[in-house]
């Protein structure tokens, strides 16, 4: 049987557990209760909508949604009877501390929307394809699923909000393109716990939105907000279209290759494809579109202070971890940050678990200047040229930087580390909002841009960047 989870609360879905399925895009047709059997393969076919075409089975918003009976991710709009949003449409006000004094923000965006139209209830509602990532494979072959769960583990400051939210925006992938061309289409779903004390109008949910919208819009003037203490289990999910029409695309290898088929396999290849979608069509409501899911998962660095037990549900769960350290502690190796002696020890307890796991080094751009001409060369290539893979040449280029700092005991045991990790990545982004001393928040007249996260995102999906680029 394939295991399918709850996304949210990461409970495996297995005998009588139950989820309810509603449709956005046909409203007329009333929320359905699905109990899961163990003698069925998957999910039935009744988690999908039968309305129109099966168009909205592909869809994340409008489209199919799904909340998990029992699932203690609740919708944080339930006062106990109902949903109640202030607000109309897709907006709603955000509260939060300045030293001023409390502040609200309108807040924008189509979660608001949706919790506000989709029928009322205590779980909360998470898109269709977000549970079909957890379990999906293409096409049904060689096991390789369309999405993948992926641990944020790090200190607090380190970026791992950043990188997460950079994830679901196009300007995380096209900063530069060295004149190759690049365009993807991405879309995106958050959701955080409620903390203990809080309200609805200042739950961390909204400070995410907010901050999504923020980096979006680059409106000067709008005031900044307090850090809050974060949850472990925050859920940013990233939804990229494939490159291929209709989702279709000749299997992929472990290593993000095609694989080599004669001209005969492939064109029997095609002939199963083509009679496959025809039984789409005309015999299922299950259609074979798809979008490539990466779901992250934020380990909190105050989570392993807490003890609180969803890090243990998000560590059993996933299938991969990426480990942030900030890049200014590898050159400052007096400071006061702990990302790397946090890295030392999820690095460690990733290699226990026998999971993939890489280093993601954060916020190179604050130490751009302090690298020699021909090493800011290397990064700019080894981070943006996805020509090529220069996974060697990145960890020897961090090997080097480690070097310098070996007197530091925490840096050492990274440096001894760097060869056993499967991956490392140098990611930043520039154009940030920055807060003033009065929480006013300032931006360019450019929206922020990430570099380094292509590559970041094809190593978690296993697919090389032509599967995402639509250019």
């Amino acid at each position: 049987m394939v295991s399918y989870k709850c996304p949210l609360c990461l409970t495996e879905l297995t005998e009588a557990s139950q989820l309810v399925r509603a449709c956005l895009d046909h409203p007329n047709i009333e929320p359905f209760t699905i109990t899961i059997h163990d003698d069925e393969e998957g999910l039935p076919d009744t988690v999908y909508c039968s309305g129109g075409n099966g168009g909205c089975n592909n869809s994340i918003y409008p489209g199919v949604f799904l909340r998990h009976v029992g699932c203690h991710a609740h919708n944080p709009y339930w006062d106990g009877r109902t949903v109640n949003i202030p607000g109309t449409d897709s907006t709603t006000t955000y509260q939060f501390a300045t030293p001023e004094g409390q502040k609200n923000i309108l807040v924008t965006h189509w979660e608001i929307g949706m919790m506000r139209t989709i029928p009322a209830a205590q779980e909360m509602w998470f898109p269709l394809m977000l549970l079909r990532a957890t379990s999906e494979t293409l096409n049904n072959q060689s096991g390789k699923r369309i999405g993948v769960l992926v641990e944020l583990a790090g200190s607090a400051q380190v970026g791992k909000t950043i990188l997460a939210m950079q994830s679901m925006e196009y300007e995380g992938y096209v900063a530069e393109d060295n004149g190759q061309g690049r365009h993807i289409e991405v879309k995106d779903f958050m959701f955080s716990r409620l903390p203990p004390g809080r309200t609805a109008a200042t739950n961390p949910l909204l400070a995410n939105l907010y901050l999504s919208s923020l980096m979006r819009l680059n409106k000067k003037g709008l005031h900044g907000f307090a850090p809050t203490l974060k949850l472990p289990g925050d859920v940013k999910a990233a939804f990229i279209q494939p490159a291929s029409s209709g989702g279709r695309k000749l299997p992929l290898d472990s290593t993000g290759s095609e694989p080599r088929k004669s001209r005969i396999g492939a064109i029997a290849k095609i002939v199963i494809d083509i009679l496959i979608g025809i039984k789409d069509i005309f015999w299922s409501h299950r259609s074979s579109g798809f979008w490539y899911t990466v779901i992250l998962y934020d380990i909190a660095g105050e989570a392993f202070i807490v003890g609180d037990p969803t890090t243990d549900a998000i560590e059993r769960a996933v299938d991969k971890v990426a480990v942030l350290v900030d890049a200014t502690e590898i050159f400052n190796f007096q400071g006061d940050g702990d990302s790397v002696a946090m890295a030392n020890e999820q690095i460690g307890k990733a290699a226990a678990r026998n999971l993939p796991h890489c280093l993601v080094v954060t916020k190179v751009d604050l130490v751009m200047q302090m690298l020699l001409p021909e090493d800011q060369v290397k990064v700019k290539k080894f981070a943006e040229d996805l020509s090529g893979e220069y996974k060697e040449e990145t960890r020897e280029l961090l090997k080097k930087w480690l070097s310098q700092g070996t007197a530091d005991a925490n840096i050492r045991q990274l440096n001894n580390r760097i060869d056993k990790v499967d991956r490392v990545f140098l990611i930043w982004t520039e154009n940030l909002p920055t807060s003033n001393e009065q929480g006013t928040v300032q931006t360019s007249s450019e929206q922020p841009r990430s570099y380094g996260l292509a590559r970041f995102i094809c190593w978690c999906l296993e697919i090389p960047w032509t599967a995402l680029n639509r250019v």
